[in-house]
């Protein structure tokens, strides 16, 4: 009986600590982050240790699970993932698992810079809010051609092969103290020559 009622106890624990899990991922507009091609995940689920492991998200955004086999995962977030994975070890595996699923690496996630910086090519999107101000720090900063006030984000239209196009200046963000602008994901920023 004492058992029985220790097992329930660790249950509840668990259940809320997945909820308070500080690794479950945000985005900055407040979403939840979106899983995508790449993605390590740790899910684990209570009193099943042989369950306990990292997954990586395949080209075709599944991942293989014990006992249910090939699991889409692609743009869910880390409780949808949780939410169905509870319920097919339900059915017909466990009774009542308590599941939790936590982002162990962001690898879909990322953004580019070209042009008049030191380093340029891809990097991963390392924080939830990262500025141009931060992405040309990423890349080793600016040359010495390099134009402040000439900077564009090239930001992905959805479903379509196009841009909308951001226009940043930066030498007016240094001296004036307005805000920078964000780099969301698959952005591209260009950072043009000034003149000689």
């Amino acid at each position: 009986m004492e058992g029985r009622y220790m097992n329930g106890r660790i249950a509840w624990m668990m259940a809320i600590l997945a909820l308070l899990n500080p690794r479950a991922a945000f985005s900055a507009e407040g979403q939840e982050y979106r899983i995508g091609v790449g993605d390590v995940l740790s899910i684990r689920v209570l009193n099943e240790q042989s369950l306990h492991n990292t997954y990586t998200v395949s080209p075709d955004k599944t991942i293989s699970f014990p006992l249910i086999g090939q699991l889409s995962v692609g743009d869910m977030t880390l409780s949808e993932i949780q939410a169905s994975l509870t319920k097919q070890l339900e059915n017909g595996f466990l009774r009542r698992p308590v599941v939790t699923v936590a982002l162990e690496k962001n690898n879909s996630r990322r953004f580019f810079i070209y042009g008049e910086v030191k380093a340029p090519g891809e990097f991963k999107l390392s924080s939830d809010v990262m500025t141009v101000m931060q992405a040309i720090s990423l890349a080793g900063g600016l040359t010495k051609s390099a134009s402040e006030s000439k900077i564009k984000i090239l930001r992905p239209k959805d479903k379509e092969q196009a841009y909308t196009v951001i226009e940043v200046d930066v030498k007016q963000i240094i001296s004036t103290g307005l805000s920078d602008a964000a780099i969301k994901n698959n952005d591209i920023v260009v950072v043009r020559q000034g003149w000689l």
